[in-house]
């Protein structure tokens, strides 16, 4: 039995609107988030690359300026370089800073740059955050400190996170072997030192 031509179209049309349509509307919205992701991933390195081109030679400079304050022992320039929101956060900051100048003791003498610039990126529904981590060795006649630093530098939504988040001091003067304490997710924001009894605490 041959179908009516008419019922035949109406089939089809009814079959387009239930199936074809609604597929050929979902593959064009995957294509678009597809390129809509493309051009965020593409945005947000573009962003970085224009704002910060070479980590290391930002880090080596963030070293030397954090060390001529540690050297004159200038509170206010080293306190400048933290964030907007690690100065209202770390109450303490001031007098972390007295305490990092009373362990130095000794006019600081000599630095060492103990490890590369390490860079994070991350990138949540158009936030777009950079971090970095670097570490450095500061001596004196008597005394060696080894202080890790984080820092963001770039923040598309918060300017006032830019700047040192966390500076981690540990007091190598009296162990025979370099060891440098990471900073970790859960460490407070500002200044962090390691006394000596913080060290034998732990594992060599």
């Amino acid at each position: 039995m041959k179908m009516p031509s008419g019922l035949y179209h109406i089939m089809e049309s009814t079959i387009m609107k239930i199936f074809i349509k609604p597929l050929l509307v979902l593959m064009a919205l995957t294509v678009a988030l597809s390129m809509i992701s493309c051009s965020d991933n593409e945005r947000e390195n573009n962003t970085y690359n224009l704002y910060f081109e070479d980590e290391q030679e930002w880090g080596k400079n963030k070293i030397n300026e954090a060390y001529s304050a540690i050297k004159g022992r200038d509170s206010e320039a080293l306190k400048a370089m933290f964030s907007k929101n690690v100065l209202e956060k770390a109450t303490d900051i001031d007098e972390s800073i007295a305490d990092l100048f009373e362990m130095i003791g000794d006019e600081a003498t000599d630095i060492e740059i103990t490890s590369s610039v390490s860079t994070s990126k991350s990138s949540h529904y158009g936030k777009i955050n950079v971090h970095l981590n670097y570490a450095f060795s500061v001596y004196t006649d008597s005394v060696k400190l080894c202080i890790v630093i984080e820092e963001c530098v770039f923040d598309n939504e918060n300017s006032d996170n830019i700047g040192l988040s966390i500076m981690k001091i540990t007091d190598e003067t009296d162990r025979d072997w370099g060891y440098w304490v990471a900073i970790e997710d859960d460490d407070p924001l500002g200044i962090i030192i390691n006394t000596v009894k913080d060290l034998e605490e732990i594992p060599a």
